[in-house]
């Protein structure tokens, strides 16, 4: 809002302050720049956990896979951070081996199938992971819903505070981002390296050789 001071002598002409609009117009737009900045780095981490949450699992049957698959990334797909930390650190994020779990139903009238691929790390660093996602979690619930709370944008002191406090949440929010990027190259070789073995001889073989004990049928002695 403009400010003026008139003059005690009516013959002189009238002085204006600057506007205090203009004083800070150019600081609020540097923490608006920064938090669109900030927030879509948030989505686009929170897109690539989804991605690896639906592709590091398949399972279901030959005609269903695909299926299943969509079933994972329709469930996933309106999650929160929140929620997707706590998807992931029981899914690819592993302190135990998948032969330790056994929940696939079964199915007699089909052959189902699972792959299921994860990085696997000790109890220690898996939980220093886990608590570091949750710490992410925290700091997009006060981006999102407490911006405004903690800084004052409507004063140049405020909004310097906030540009500084986005410039170290966009950089730890993209050093999770590069940490994110490995997990997923990782499993994707993975997957490329599972889907060579499964059409290669040797997995034929070896399947072939397990057919009887799947099925339960055996040679004729005779």
């Amino acid at each position: 809002m403009m400010n003026s001071i008139e003059s005690s002598d009516p013959s002189e002409p009238v002085t204006k302050d600057i506007k205090s609009d203009d004083l800070i117009a150019g600081p609020q737009r540097e923490v608006q720049r920064k938090l669109g900045r900030t927030i879509l780095q948030l989505q686009q981490y929170e897109q690539l956990m989804k991605a690896l949450i639906v592709h590091s699992e398949e399972t279901g049957t030959i005609d269903t896979a695909h299926e299943e698959r969509e079933k994972r990334a329709e469930k996933v797909r309106l999650a929160t951070l929140g929620n997707l930390v706590t998807v992931a650190s029981n899914s690819f994020i592993r302190t135990t081996s998948f032969e330790e779990e056994s929940d696939l139903k079964e199915s007699p009238d089909s052959i189902r199938f699972r792959m299921r691929l994860g990085i696997q790390f000790s109890p220690e660093d898996g939980a220093l992971i886990v608590a570091e996602l949750k710490q992410l979690v925290e700091l997009r619930n006060k981006l999102i819903h407490h911006f405004l709370d903690q800084f004052d944008v409507f004063s140049i002191d405020g909004c310097h505070a906030a540009s500084e406090y986005l410039d170290k949440c966009y950089a730890t929010i993209k050093a999770a981002q590069v940490r994110l990027n490995g997990w997923a190259e990782n499993m994707q070789q993975l997957r490329q390296e599972a889907g060579a073995y499964i059409q290669s001889e040797s997995f034929k073989t070896a399947l072939t050789s397990q057919l009887p004990s799947l099925t339960g049928v055996t040679d004729d002695p005779t």
